[in-house]
C-alpha cells in the first residue's frame, strides 16, 4: 500500500467509525468539503501534511492518533 492509498483508506475509516459526514469534518477543519471528497476519491494525488492536520482537528483526534495505525507500518516506501 502507499501513502496516498493509506491516508485515504484511514480518513474513510475514521470518518465511518465516528459516523460523521465530510461536510461537518471540512466545516470543522476549516476546508472546503470538495477538498475531502478529492482525497477519498482518488483525484488528490498528494495530501500535504497541513491538510491532514486541519482533517484531524475535525475529526477532533491529534496526528498521532491519526497514523497509529497498523497500515502505516506497511507503506511501500518506494511508492510514496
Amino acid at each position: 500500500m502507499n501513502a496516498q492509498s493509506a491516508i485515504k483508506k484511514r480518513i474513510f475509516d475514521l470518518i465511518t467509525r465516528k459516523n460523521i459526514s465530510i461536510n461537518k469534518v471540512a466545516n470543522e477543519a476549516m476546508l472546503n468539503p470538495a477538498t475531502i471528497n478529492s482525497i477519498l476519491n482518488g483525484r488528490g494525488k498528494r495530501t500535504e501534511v497541513s491538510t491532514i492536520a486541519k482533517i484531524c482537528y475535525g475529526l477532533e483526534i491529534s496526528m498521532f492518533d491519526f497514523f497509529n495505525d497498523e497500515m502505516f507500518k506497511s507503506i511501500d516506501e518506494y511508492e510514496i
